[in-house]
C-alpha cells in the first residue's frame, strides 16, 4: 500500500530564491572519498535582510587539513534570482534542478566541484514543507541522499572523488514586529524567573564538583516557585 500526505509547497517552485521571503538558504552537507581519503565539505548561503553570508568549509580525513572560507556581501554583488535556480557568490555557486544539481565552492586552499543527483523523495518538514515560527511563515524541505561526484582540489593537487551530499532549503518571513506582552503579565515576569533559575542551577553544579574538577552525578533538582523565584 502506498501512503501519501499533503504538502503546502511545490519543492521544484521553491528551489531557487522566494522574492518574498527575508530569509532564504541553500544548504548543502557532503561526504566524500578517495580510496583512502575522506573529505567532508559544507557549501552555504543566505540571503537576509539585504546582504548574503556564504560558508565553504573542508575538512580532510585522516590527514586533518581543514579550511574555511566565510564572507559577507551585499545582494546587489551577488546572484540570487528566481527560477531556474543560480545561485553565485564570490566563492560558490548553485544551479540545477531537484533531480540534478551542480554545486561549487572555494577556500584559500581548496576547491570543490560537485554533480548532485536525486534519488529519494523530497523530505519535507513538519510534513507538509510550510509552518509558523517565531510569528512569521517558515518553509523547509530536505534532499537527502543526493549521489554525489566530482573532484576536489587541495593545495594544488586535484583528485576525483564520490560520496552523498544532504541538501537543505529553507526560507521564510518574520513577522514585522514582534507581539508585546501587557506589562505584569507572566511572559514579561519570565526574565527575572529564568535568571533565577539558572543561578540556582550555577550553585547547585558548584556544591557538586569534586576536588579533582570533575562534577558527580547530581539529584534532581527542586526547581522554586514562581512566587519565590519573583519574591512576589
Amino acid at each position: 500500500m502506498t501512503w501519501s500526505h499533503p504538502t503546502l509547497i511545490d519543492a521544484a517552485d521553491k528551489l531557487a530564491a522566494d522574492p518574498t521571503a527575508t530569509v532564504d538558504s541553500w544548504w548543502f552537507t557532503t561526504k566524500l572519498h578517495t580510496d583512502e581519503t575522506v573529505y567532508w565539505v559544507k557549501i552555504h548561503t543566505m540571503g537576509m535582510q539585504g546582504t548574503c553570508h556564504s560558508t565553504v568549509s573542508l575538512l580532510q580525513e585522516p590527514e586533518g587539513h581543514s579550511s574555511t572560507k566565510q564572507i559577507t556581501e551585499s545582494l546587489d554583488a551577488v546572484t540570487l534570482p528566481g527560477a531556474p535556480l543560480d545561485a553565485r557568490t564570490s566563492i560558490l555557486t548553485i544551479s540545477g534542478d531537484l533531480d540534478d544539481l551542480q554545486i561549487s565552492g572555494a577556500t584559500d586552499t581548496a576547491s570543490v566541484q560537485l554533480t548532485l543527483q536525486r534519488e529519494e523523495p523530497v523530505l519535507y518538514n513538519s510534513g507538509s514543507g510550510l509552518f509558523p515560527l517565531f510569528g512569521g511563515m517558515n518553509g523547509q524541505y530536505a534532499l537527502p541522499g543526493l549521489t554525489t561526484s566530482g573532484s576536489i582540489t587541495v593545495d594544488g593537487t586535484t583528485h576525483q572523488i564520490g560520496g552523498r551530499t544532504w541538501f537543505d532549503r529553507q526560507w521564510g518571513t518574520p513577522p514585522a514586529a514582534s507581539p508585546r506582552a501587557p506589562p505584569g503579565s507572566a511572559s514579561t515576569r519570565s526574565g527575572p524567573v529564568l535568571e533565577h533559575l539558572g543561578h540556582h542551577r550555577r550553585r547547585h553544579l558548584l556544591a557538586h564538583r569534586t576536588q579533582s574538577g570533575r562534577h558527580t552525578p547530581s539529584p534532581a533538582l527542586t526547581v522554586p516557585s514562581r512566587q519565590a523565584a519573583t519574591g512576589s
